[in-house]
Order: C-alpha cells, then sequence, then structure tokens
C-alpha cells in the first residue's frame, strides 16, 4: 500500500532499499554465516570510537541510507547510535583516567572529544562525577595527576 503512495523515483527508491537491504543482508547471513550488518558496525564503532563518527559517516561506510540504518541499529541494540557512540567512548575514558596519568584534555581527545567542557559535562552527566574526581576514586596509579588544559 505504501508503495502506490509513492509519486517520484526517490520516494519509491527510498521505500524498496530498506526492503532490498535487509533481503540481502539476511541472505548473506544465511548463506555464508557472516555476521549481521549492524554487528559490523558496532565493531567498527568499538574499534574506531576516537575518530569523528556520525550516523552520516557509519551510512557511506555500510552502504545504508542514515533513516535506515538508525532505524536498524535502534530496532537491534535497543538505543540509538549516538548513546551507542556515547556509551563506548565513556567506557574507555573510565579505563584511561583509572590507568594513565594522562590529562583529562588528552584522555578526552584519545576517546573522540576535542572540546574539553563537553567532554567532561558528558562525563558527569553518564556518572554523576566529574572525570577528575573518578580518577581521585579509581586510579590505579599512585601519585595524583596535575591537571592541565
Amino acid at each position: 500500500q505504501h508503495l502506490v503512495n509513492c509519486s517520484s523515483l526517490q520516494e519509491l527508491h527510498e521505500c524498496f532499499l530498506p526492503v532490498v537491504a535487509e533481503l540481502y543482508q539476511n541472505y548473506r547471513s544465511l548463506a555464508y554465516g557472516e555476521p549481521d550488518t549492524i554487528d559490523q558496525v558496532q565493531a567498527y564503532i568499538n574499534q574506531n570510537y576516537q575518530q569523528k563518527l556520525t550516523l552520516s559517516s557509519l551510512s557511506e561506510i555500510f552502504y545504508f541510507s542514515p533513516n535506515y540504518l538508525s532505524t536498524l541499529f535502534c530496532k537491534k541494540t535497543g538505543v540509538t547510535l549516538s548513546t551507542y557512540i556515547k556509551n563506548v567512548r565513556m567506557r574507555r575514558a573510565k579505563q584511561i583516567l583509572s590507568d594513565t596519568r594522562l590529562s583529562i584534555n588528552e584522555v578526552a581527545r584519545l576517546v573522540g572529544y576535542n572540546d574539553y567542557r563537553h567532554f567532561c559535562s558528558l562525563f558527569k552527566k553518564e556518572f554523576h562525577q566529574s572525570p577528575h574526581h573518578y580518577r581521585l576514586t579509581h586510579s590505579s596509579q599512585s601519585e595524583p595527576v596535575k591537571e592541565s588544559r
């Protein structure tokens, strides 16, 4: 019924692309035992969290429309793509803060945030404490770290 309402070739393309992509992915998964696309997207994010990752860039890499990838990702994982990226980065930031003496600014850059204040704000919202306080209470380093921005 939705196809009947398509008034342009572009709309028709947008209707068919997700269906064809899903069919193709299901075929590949069944025929070759390949991991599904969302598993591949998650693996890519886990390996490249320090880079600039956007819905648009991931869509280009995995050959899906941004809307379809976003919907598929959320349907499979239960979280949005941006939330998943943030969660990966925040877990890694906690690990780096606990295990190294790098400045918080360096930690922010290592996990993909160029803006120190934005990183600190996200960290505090996620863990209810600043990165500096987290380090003080969870550090495996013996000496306190002097922070520089």
